[in-house]
């Protein structure tokens, strides 16, 4: 692989001057994801790291041009013959995204000395992406990074212990735009790589139909299939409306129950054993005197349904 750019001066341990190589001096190099090794030493051993960063900041220079002399030939005369754009330099800014250790494993680190200048600098494509960061734990890629090509490598983890894997806390995510702008999309896409977590339940709230209906890029040329993405995480999307859960009695009740297979995960196996499971939790909603036309989408809280299913196990038992 060509380098695209060369380490200039001055630089930090975090953002860093290079100066773009004549190959891809007309190259559109904005935004685009770029990466450098490095050599430190640790104690008496050297260590290999690898940068990775976003260039920006596009600047061109050409001294000719910025002679004051040559200035006044440039005003009679225009572009000066074998000086302009000949003579042009390019440079920019590179700012860190992550820094890696490469060793037996790879490892995320910090950079504890600016790199020396003529440092060479690449373009970092998935290959090289994906390579640092296969080894973690909950990776998802919803896209690329703006103004590249580069894959967006995202955590998506579930909120269980980190040694097995999750944020060892519960995250909160906010999508914020414009409308137009993508934010169910890109909520969507985020849930679908949270889906791929069994530890995680999903429970969406959707007041306008978009991910229930699976209506994305209906009015336009956008491909998007939510619920197709969701049964390629293992998951069957279930939808219910509101006046499908609007609840008269404890019959309703009860019986939504068993449609969502309530009875069959408490282990009550035949119809026989089924039906009297039913009849208790009815009896047990009538001893309770709930009204449960005043309930809305709450038909039970998390006690209720506690005691019920300690009840209906007790009183049925199992086969």
């Amino acid at each position: 692989m060509k380098p695209v750019a060369v380490i200039s001066s001055p630089n930090t341990t975090s953002t860093f001057q290079v100066d773009i190589l004549e190959e891809y001096i007309g190259a559109p190099l904005e935004g685009m994801i770029v990466y450098f090794d490095v050599e430190e030493k640790e104690g008496t051993e050297k260590r290999k790291k690898r940068v990775v960063c976003q260039l920006f900041g596009m600047q061109g220079s050409n001294r000719w041009h910025e002679d004051p002399i040559m200035k006044a030939v440039i005003k009679k005369q225009g572009a000066l013959q074998f000086l302009s754009g000949d003579s042009d330099t390019k440079f920019a800014t590179l700012k860190t995204m992550g820094v890696f250790s490469l060793g037996d494993k790879v490892a995320r680190t910090m950079l504890n000395t600016p790199p020396s200048s003529g440092t060479n600098v690449y373009v970092a494509d998935a290959s090289v992406i994906e390579g640092l960061v296969k080894s973690d734990k909950g990776v998802f890629y919803p896209g690329v990074i703006y103004a590249s090509e580069t894959p967006a490598p995202t955590y998506l983890r579930h909120f269980g212990p980190v040694d097995k894997g999750g944020n060892g806390e519960a995250m909160l995510i906010g999508t914020f735009g414009q409308s137009g702008y993508g934010k169910s999309v890109i909520s969507a896409t985020l849930i679908a790589g949270f889906a791929v977590n069994r530890e995680i339940g999903l429970f969406i709230i959707d007041p306008a139909g978009e991910f229930a209906g699976d209506k994305f890029g209906r009015d336009s040329n956008l491909n998007f299939q939510f619920h197709r993405l969701l049964r390629l995480a293992g998951r069957q999307p279930i939808v219910k409306k509101v006046k499908e859960v609007a609840l008269e009695s404890e019959i309703p009740f009860v019986e939504l129950l068993k449609r969502e297979e309530f009875f069959d995960n408490l282990g009550f196996k035949g119809s026989d054993k089924e039906k009297q499971a039913k009849d208790r939790a009815r009896n047990y909603l009538k001893e309770m005197d709930v009204d449960l036309s005043k309930m809305g989408q709450s038909p039970a809280n998390s006690l209720d349904l506690e005691i019920l299913t300690r009840t209906s196990r007790n009183q049925i038992g199992f086969e």
